[in-house]
């Protein structure tokens, strides 16, 4: 019997916006940029393949739910940009997935952030975890069943704090292979 391995495709390369209620399930191939308008939800539940360069943006008024959500590279190499926050865009993450992100989270000045389980698995030396800029409001949901609520692997920074945010958010991090834990405003805290 002769193995065969097939690889995440993203045949389609066009660019997606959302600006109603949209649902992704399953395994959904997404070869271009997704951008979430005012009005719009993404609810990605399942497997999601973004295409290598390819970015989900989530502007004023948009909302991105990660519902036991994994979010990877299609085709199985290289990295796709991650997830852009802008103001007043709304992400909310329940016990999700992010793999080989360049940026896996940018968190942007009045961006919403709620985070219940997140784990992120970069790229060794190529990736930022989490990038904090300026004033994002980030919340994480106490679950007492998990010892860690954000998991960064794999990373050459796990969290770039540029924002005079203070350092309790910090709390039940869980880093792993990364070359610096946490970097505030170019000093390492961690590594």
């Amino acid at each position: 019997m002769e193995r065969v391995c097939v690889k995440a495709q993203c045949t389609t390369l066009s660019n997606i916006t959302i600006s109603s209620n949209v649902p992704y399930s399953g395994e959904t191939y997404i070869g271009g940029n997704i951008t979430i308008e005012q009005g719009g939800v993404l609810t990605i539940a399942g497997y999601t393949y973004i295409g290598a360069n390819k970015s989900i943006t989530i502007k004023k008024g948009g909302k991105l739910i990660l519902n036991k959500a994994t979010l990877n590279v299609c085709n199985g190499s290289g990295y796709w940009t991650g997830i852009i926050v802008e103001k007043d865009g709304m992400l909310d993450t329940q016990d999700s997935n992010l793999y080989n992100a360049k940026e896996a989270l940018l968190c942007n000045d009045g961006s919403k952030i709620s985070i219940k389980v997140l784990n992120i698995h970069g790229i060794v030396g190529v990736s930022t975890g989490i990038n904090i800029k300026r004033y994002p409001l980030i919340s994480y949901l106490i679950d007492p069943h998990n010892k860690f609520r954000i998991s960064i692997s794999n990373c050459k920074i796990g969290i770039f704090n540029n924002s005079n945010i203070s350092n309790h958010i910090f709390d039940y991090l869980n880093f792993d292979n990364c070359n610096v834990g946490i970097q505030n405003d170019g000093q390492n805290i961690g590594v």
